[in-house]
């Protein structure tokens, strides 16, 4: 007997200590439960989150004390919002609730809440509710915002690229004396007497070849659009592409314009940059595809147990070794023509590989994994710009590590023939600064998450560093192509005098 007395009261402490935290649609007959609603039939909201405020009004008609919970239902379960304590028989309560609700491309929703008491003896009585939360006025904002951006922000925006973009083929066009890069020699490179190597290179740098590149991206952005113009509508999915596309491009157009004028000595043709450029975008949709075979992938290795380690892996490890991978295969193909030939080339040439890569990469996460309804317009906005400006200069950095190394070794005589074995090195250096910034962005979503802290902290930081270790090093090779190029001039002025002596 005074087991069984002992066992009764582990149960009811453990009961206390642990409240109901979920329970079964059908676990309760409605309207078994005195309970009455104090709300307005329907609550407005005009920003992305907001709050569900109602009253419930409880009697318990029995004469023993029961538990009261205020329960949301979730898909086919009651969850708890509120543990509103014991009430007494006999007795009222009024329990004031608030709940958290956020927007989810429904300019309506229905909730279901439900007060649940819960008898001693393990039965539960309840009544059912319904609330309506309006987003409509959260819908119009967003809205009129879009279309505000529409009309005045994508226009500067355009008129700034086509401004850089008419800059960047004026600079070209001058380039047009040398016989080599013409517009001819453009779309019909000559092959006669050059090894298979660079004619290979010379198909990267082809506009036949960016055609099928810009196709191939197209249908990415064009299928990533039709699956968010059905939850938005198609006006507001164009303002929404237009918007973050542009924002998308500008910087990293602007990096490609700040490398081709920073070369001073030994200026290369813009195709080549926009040649790297391309393939970076492209690189980025061959990620994007090697990416859905990555969890088949994870099980067979044992690392897909749990949704954290698959997406830890999945962001420390599997993605900088495909996406460097595949955007230093470009670099290394391009690496056969004799414009890449010193660690300047390598740098600039990389650097415009990892903004095309971003530029692609981001327009797709604008349009796919974010949008100003769930965020709101100024966080969109600001993800826009975060983004383009911190993962463009990471990725340039990463290729730029790739290429650089390549073209070092290039530079260097005795060690020309080695230059493409520098691609292993250069991708380790590549991937390492790669894992580590994806790291540092896992760092930051938990500070935020669990901190309160609503600035990204190590992020920028790493691409701080990573910029200054890149300017340094642009420094270096500028300073060694300087002085290959004064001795060059040197060598082609001491030839001359030779033939002017010889011919007196």
């Amino acid at each position: 007997m005074r087991g069984l007395v002992f066992i009764a009261l582990l149960i009811a402490l453990f009961g206390a200590a642990f409240p109901l935290s979920s329970l079964s649609e059908g676990a309760f007959v409605d309207g078994s439960l005195d309970a009455k609603i104090t709300s307005s039939d329907t609550t407005y909201l005009e920003s992305v989150e907001g709050v569900v405020n109602f009253s419930a009004r409880i009697k318990n008609t029995l004469s023993a004390p029961i538990a009261i919970y205020i329960m949301e239902k979730k898909g086919g379960m009651l969850e708890t919002i509120k543990d509103a304590g014991t009430l007494s028989g006999g007795k009222e309560m009024i329990a004031n609730v608030g709940v958290r609700s956020k927007y989810s491309f429904e300019s309506v929703q229905e909730k279901v809440f439900a007060v649940v008491g819960e008898t001693q003896d393990g039965r539960f009585l309840g009544r059912y509710f319904h609330l309506r939360v309006s987003w409509e006025g959260h819908e119009k904002n967003i809205n009129q915002s879009l279309s505000y951006a529409s009309t005045s922000i994508v226009p500067v925006l355009g008129i700034i690229v086509a401004l850089l973009v008419v800059a960047l083929l004026e600079v070209a066009h001058r380039m047009q004396k040398n016989s080599e890069y013409t517009l001819r020699t453009l779309f019909f490179p000559s092959f006669r007497g050059r090894p298979v190597g660079e004619r290979i290179a010379d198909l990267m740098f082809d506009p036949f070849f960016w055609v099928f590149e810009a196709a191939c991206i197209a249908i990415l952005i064009i299928s990533t659009y039709n699956d968010m113009a059905g939850k938005v509508g198609g006006d507001i999915g164009r303002n929404i592409l237009l918007l973050s596309g542009l924002g998308a491009l500008l910087l990293p157009l602007l990096y490609i314009v700040f490398a081709r004028v920073s070369e001073r000595y030994n200026k290369k043709p813009v195709r080549f940059f926009f040649g790297m450029f391309m393939w970076g975008g492209f690189a980025a949709l061959l990620s994007f595809f090697v990416s859905y075979f990555q969890m088949p992938l994870f099980s067979m290795l044992g690392l897909g147990a749990g949704a954290v380690t698959f997406s830890f892996f999945a962001t420390a490890v599997f993605a900088p070794i495909v996406e460097e991978a595949i955007k230093g295969l470009g670099v290394c193909i391009a690496s056969w023509h004799h414009e890449f030939d010193d660690m300047l080339s390598g740098l600039l040439f990389g650097f415009a590989v990892g903004v095309g890569f971003s530029f692609v990469e981001n327009w797709f996460y604008f349009v796919s994994k974010t949008n100003p309804f769930e965020l709101g317009i100024v966080p969109w906005i600001s993800l826009v710009l975060y983004r383009s400006f911190f993962n463009a200069i990471a990725h340039g950095c990463f290729t730029a590590a790739t290429a650089a190394v390549i073209g070092y070794i290039k530079s260097h005589p005795r060690a020309f023939h080695l230059a493409r074995h520098g691609f292993l090195p250069g991708l380790f250096v590549a991937v390492s600064l790669h894992m580590i910034f994806n790291v540092s962005a896992l760092l930051d979503s938990f500070v935020i998450a669990n901190y309160e802290v609503s600035v990204f902290i190590f992020n920028p930081a790493l691409v701080a560093v990573m910029m200054v270790m890149f300017l340094a090093v642009f420094v270096s090779a500028t300073n060694e192509e300087k002085i290959r190029s004064l001795g060059k001039r040197a060598l082609e002025m001491m030839n001359d005098l030779q033939l002017r002596e010889k011919s007196k």
